[in-house]
């Protein structure tokens, strides 16, 4: 077996190349990005692949034997992507995808309604570190997404999860796809918590935000991962919606997503942490969700556009047909079997 990046290297030399690979290059090197990006995407890979070694035992006893690698990808476009390949279980990232995910971060810590959601304290110098975190805690919920598809048996071919908005209203998907979508986000929201509230990186990303053990820790950290959240679907959130499209999408609608996102995190915090779902009130949702918007200016109200659809009859009609498919897969917290 070659190491992980050789064969992550090979995958994409391939003649004639899988499926959807023409915007990809290759592996991405990144001696040739700038030294501060360099750094955190070298030291952010080490991190999150040994958390997949040290997962690798815990999950052949649970009859799902993986070799999950984390590595870049060299492409013109905005995307994350979960293949197979000899043996690996891939998670790759276009450093495009980072980009904008480290402006959206740079924009929430710079919005004064975050800043006081997240109580950085006032006055605080290190916005590079505050920035850092956030972006931290995106790429986690991007990593564990693709993991949850590969926890799944979606992956077996190479599939695309492009966040660039477009793709997405290509009409080519099915409820069945938006389904799994949904099932990945779901994993996405157990991982990043249990890994945020219940390991060591909640700790790091507090730090960066200013904080050193403070009495509220889990609520900073629960409100920065939907804050994170709820930003990578923002760009889609004023897409009108009808009837006779929604059914066609490969992702579910924005709001959807966030939907699915919050009824995740309650169940998360029902059974981890009761507290914490007590405190996550209407009104806090709606704050988070308030400041999330703020950070991009003019967008004030699109959330709304997509929450007026889900409000009526087809909207009803949509998210009863997108439960009954759920239905028909594990709920969110358990893993799957061989």
């Amino acid at each position: 077996m070659q190491p992980p990046d050789v064969t992550f290297y090979r995958y994409f030399q391939s003649v004639p190349r899988p499926r959807g690979l023409a915007h990809i290059k290759g592996r991405q090197d990144l001696d040739v990005l700038p030294a501060d990006l360099r750094t955190f995407l070298a030291d952010t890979q080490k991190v999150f692949n040994h958390s997949f070694n040290l997962a690798q035992a815990p999950m052949e006893e649970l009859g799902r034997p993986m070799v999950p690698y984390l590595d870049y990808l060299d492409s013109h476009e905005e995307c994350a992507h979960a293949f197979e390949s000899e043996g690996y279980h891939f998670i790759g990232i276009s450093i495009l995808m980072i980009e904008r995910l480290r402006d959206s971060a740079e924009r929430l810590v710079n919005t004064k309604q975050v800043v006081a959601l997240l109580r950085i304290p006032a006055g605080y110098v290190n916005r590079h570190n505050a920035i850092g975190g956030i972006l931290t805690i995106k790429l986690l919920f991007i990593t564990a997404h693709e993991f949850g598809h590969h926890l799944w048996g979606h992956a077996s071919d190479f599939r695309p999860e492009s966040w660039n908005g477009v793709e997405d209203f290509g009409g080519n998907g099915s409820l069945e796809q938006q389904a799994e979508e949904n099932v990945a986000d779901s994993y996405a929201v157990y991982l990043a918590l249990g890994s945020l509230i219940n390991g060591p990186q909640g700790r790091q990303v507090l730090e960066t935000l200013g904080h050193h053990s403070p009495p509220d820790a889990d609520a900073i950290l629960l409100s920065a991962l939907l804050l994170s959240a709820f930003s990578f679907f923002s760009a889609k959130s004023g897409y009108s919606l009808d009837a006779k499209t929604v059914y066609g999408l490969t992702h579910p609608p924005a709001f959807a997503r966030v939907n699915g996102i919050i009824q995740t995190t309650r169940i998360w915090c029902q059974q981890s942490r009761p507290k914490l779902n007590k405190w996550l009130t209407q009104e806090r949702l709606e704050a988070i969700m308030s400041a999330e918007e703020s950070s991009r200016p003019g967008s004030e109200g699109l959330w709304a556009r997509q929450i007026e659809f889900f409000g009526s009859a087809d909207g009803a009609e949509y998210f009863k047909r997108l439960g009954e498919q759920l239905s028909r897969m594990p709920p969110p917290g358990t893993v799957p079997f061989g």
